[in-house]
Protein backbone atom coordinates (compact mmCIF):
# COMPACT_ATOMS: atom_id res chain seq x y z
CA UNK A 1 0.00 0.00 0.00
CA UNK A 2 1.30 3.51 -1.00
CA UNK A 3 1.74 6.19 1.53
CA UNK A 4 -0.81 8.03 0.62
CA UNK A 5 -2.97 5.33 0.33
CA UNK A 6 -1.88 4.96 4.23
CA UNK A 7 -2.52 8.50 4.96
CA UNK A 8 -6.07 8.39 3.51
CA UNK A 9 -7.07 5.59 5.15
CA UNK A 10 -5.77 6.29 8.32
CA UNK A 11 -6.57 9.83 8.41
CA UNK A 12 -9.87 9.20 7.49
CA UNK A 13 -10.05 11.91 4.42
CA UNK A 14 -11.92 10.85 1.67
CA UNK A 15 -9.80 11.56 -1.30
CA UNK A 16 -6.32 13.09 -1.72
CA UNK A 17 -4.01 13.72 -4.66
CA UNK A 18 -0.02 14.76 -4.48
CA UNK A 19 0.66 16.81 -7.82
CA UNK A 20 3.05 19.29 -8.99
CA UNK A 21 2.86 23.10 -8.80
CA UNK A 22 2.18 22.47 -12.91
CA UNK A 23 -0.68 20.05 -12.43
CA UNK A 24 0.63 17.13 -13.00
CA UNK A 25 -1.17 14.48 -10.89
CA UNK A 26 1.69 11.87 -9.25
CA UNK A 27 -0.38 10.07 -7.21
CA UNK A 28 -4.24 9.99 -6.01
CA UNK A 29 -6.11 8.01 -3.90
CA UNK A 30 -9.95 7.68 -3.71
CA UNK A 31 -10.63 10.50 -6.55
CA UNK A 32 -12.84 10.30 -9.79
CA UNK A 33 -11.46 10.95 -13.40
CA UNK A 34 -12.64 14.32 -13.43
CA UNK A 35 -10.79 15.24 -10.07
CA UNK A 36 -7.48 14.79 -11.48
CA UNK A 37 -7.73 17.88 -13.29
CA UNK A 38 -10.00 19.78 -10.99
CA UNK A 39 -8.70 19.82 -7.62
CA UNK A 40 -4.74 20.69 -8.34
CA UNK A 41 -6.68 23.92 -10.09
CA UNK A 42 -8.23 25.08 -6.98
CA UNK A 43 -4.98 23.78 -4.83
CA UNK A 44 -3.36 25.89 -7.02
CA UNK A 45 -5.40 28.68 -6.55
CA UNK A 46 -5.53 28.16 -2.79
CA UNK A 47 -1.52 27.84 -2.67
CA UNK A 48 -1.64 31.35 -4.80
CA UNK A 49 -3.87 33.05 -2.34
CA UNK A 50 -1.57 31.83 0.47
CA UNK A 51 1.88 33.14 -0.90
CA UNK A 52 0.21 36.52 -1.40
CA UNK A 53 -0.50 36.63 2.60
CA UNK A 54 3.03 35.81 2.84
CA UNK A 55 4.43 38.09 1.10
CA UNK A 56 2.13 41.34 1.90
CA UNK A 57 1.29 40.27 5.47
CA UNK A 58 4.50 39.33 6.93
CA UNK A 59 3.17 35.89 8.25
CA UNK A 60 6.12 34.07 7.98
CA UNK A 61 6.90 31.08 5.17
CA UNK A 62 3.45 29.69 4.20
CA UNK A 63 2.61 25.95 4.47
CA UNK A 64 -0.66 24.92 4.06
CA UNK A 65 -4.33 26.26 3.45
CA UNK A 66 -7.94 24.95 4.60
CA UNK A 67 -11.51 25.32 3.24
CA UNK A 68 -14.42 24.48 5.52
CA UNK A 69 -17.83 23.74 3.30
CA UNK A 70 -21.09 22.59 4.66
CA UNK A 71 -20.09 18.81 3.71
CA UNK A 72 -16.30 18.75 4.45
CA UNK A 73 -12.76 20.26 4.26
CA UNK A 74 -10.31 20.55 1.49
CA UNK A 75 -6.84 20.80 2.88
CA UNK A 76 -3.90 21.91 0.64
CA UNK A 77 -0.54 21.24 2.26
CA UNK A 78 3.19 22.06 0.67
CA UNK A 79 5.48 18.97 0.44
CA UNK A 80 7.80 20.88 -0.87
CA UNK A 81 9.02 23.72 -3.56
CA UNK A 82 7.51 22.21 -6.40
CA UNK A 83 5.14 19.50 -4.74
CA UNK A 84 1.75 19.77 -2.58
CA UNK A 85 -0.91 17.52 -1.28
CA UNK A 86 -4.35 18.26 -1.91
CA UNK A 87 -7.04 15.99 1.08
CA UNK A 88 -10.55 16.30 1.17
CA UNK A 89 -12.73 15.07 3.92
CA UNK A 90 -15.91 14.59 4.90
CA UNK A 91 -18.59 16.37 6.87
CA UNK A 92 -17.47 14.68 10.07
CA UNK A 93 -14.21 15.06 9.91
CA UNK A 94 -12.28 17.36 12.25
CA UNK A 95 -9.39 19.64 10.78
CA UNK A 96 -7.17 18.94 13.72
CA UNK A 97 -7.25 15.46 12.78
CA UNK A 98 -6.51 15.63 9.36
CA UNK A 99 -3.56 18.03 10.02
CA UNK A 100 -2.12 16.13 12.54
CA UNK A 101 -2.26 12.97 10.00
CA UNK A 102 -0.76 15.48 7.37
CA UNK A 103 1.84 16.37 9.86
CA UNK A 104 2.83 12.50 10.93
CA UNK A 105 3.34 12.03 7.30
CA UNK A 106 4.32 14.61 5.83
CA UNK A 107 8.31 13.96 5.55
CA UNK A 108 7.65 10.51 3.81
CA UNK A 109 5.29 11.82 1.37
CA UNK A 110 7.87 14.29 0.59
CA UNK A 111 11.00 11.83 -0.53
CA UNK A 112 8.37 9.69 -1.55
CA UNK A 113 7.54 12.47 -4.39
CA UNK A 114 10.96 13.73 -4.88
CA UNK A 115 11.25 16.66 -2.40
CA UNK A 116 13.07 17.49 0.56
CA UNK A 117 11.07 17.82 3.53
CA UNK A 118 11.10 21.21 4.83
CA UNK A 119 12.50 21.85 8.31
CA UNK A 120 9.77 21.52 10.85
CA UNK A 121 12.13 23.95 13.63
CA UNK A 122 13.11 22.81 17.05
CA UNK A 123 15.36 20.39 17.74
CA UNK A 124 16.94 20.73 14.01
CA UNK A 125 16.92 24.09 14.55
CA UNK A 126 19.88 23.77 17.45
CA UNK A 127 21.87 20.49 16.09
CA UNK A 128 22.38 22.84 12.59
CA UNK A 129 23.25 25.74 14.89
CA UNK A 130 26.14 23.06 17.14
CA UNK A 131 27.27 21.80 14.23
CA UNK A 132 28.43 25.72 12.29
CA UNK A 133 29.94 26.24 15.57
CA UNK A 134 32.00 23.25 16.78
CA UNK A 135 34.19 24.33 18.87
CA UNK A 136 31.55 26.11 21.30
CA UNK A 137 32.43 29.52 20.63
Amino acid sequence: MSTLADFVQESGALKAVVARTDGTVLDAVGVRPGDREVLPRAASIALRLGKVVEQYEGMGAFSGIWMQFEEGLLLVQELGEEVFLIALAGPGASVGMVRYHINRVLPELARAYGEVPKEQGGQDEVALLEEENPEGT
